[in-house]
């Protein structure tokens, strides 16, 4: 697929698609248990989405084909597709990477084993958040560093500190009762949002 006619858009265009992608993997999720089983339900879903213009990717002549692509792929392909992501994240020194699994595994460990009498639903929202936040991490990592990809670099980076502010909004949103043992995540997550902010301001300046 062409992707040639996005090398001139702005960080301003990219956040808007980026929130558009975001829109359509919710929708996908939204509409599943309702075609789940049913004679090409890939297809239903994808016509259903693709009947909101706000949910069409923007350039795409096929835009149903675009999300088969997206959606529905082999076994080998997403094991091919994993094995180069790894190595994507292998070669970057992106300082944040590594602290926020740390933390997304901490907190797992500490769900399991001090939050029990906590809502579930609560500790989830938690884990989803840091899930979120990783994937857009993942993203950014294996983006090619280039002049073409500059304005979507710090698209990324800007809806890092977006997911980050989710993040601490599912924390806020734990009882008073767990919030014994948020101190040193709050910290820990302070430090990334630093992090985040200087690799951006450096792509500024590029």
């Amino acid at each position: 697929m062409d992707w040639s006619f996005r090398k001139n858009w702005d960080e301003y265009t990219w956040s808007a698609e980026i929130r558009k992608d975001e829109q359509r993997i919710a929708g996908y999720f939204r509409a599943l248990p309702n075609c789940l089983d049913l004679p090409g339900e890939d297809e239903l879903i994808f016509t259903k989405l693709m009947s909101q213009p706000e949910l069409v990717p923007t350039g795409v002549s096929d835009p149903q084909r675009m999300l088969r692509n997206e959606f529905d792929y082999s076994e080998e392909e997403a094991e091919e597709w994993d094995a180069e992501r790894r190595e994507a994240r292998r070669r970057s020194n992106f300082e944040p990477s590594k602290r926020l699994e740390n933390l997304a595994a901490e907190w797992n460990l500490l769900a399991a084993s001090q939050l029990e009498k906590v809502d579930l639903k609560l500790i989830l929202a938690v884990t989803c958040a840091f899930g979120k936040l990783l994937s857009r991490i993942y993203n950014f990592e294996e983006t090619e560093e280039s002049d073409e990809t500059l304005a979507l670099r710090i698209s990324l980076l800007k809806r890092m500190l977006t997911d980050l502010n989710e993040v601490l909004k599912e924390f806020k949103a734990l009882p008073e009762s767990a919030w014994f043992c948020l101190a040193d995540f709050f910290e820990a997550l302070s430090i990334v949002r630093e992090q985040i902010l200087d690799k951006l301001n450096d792509l500024r300046s590029c």
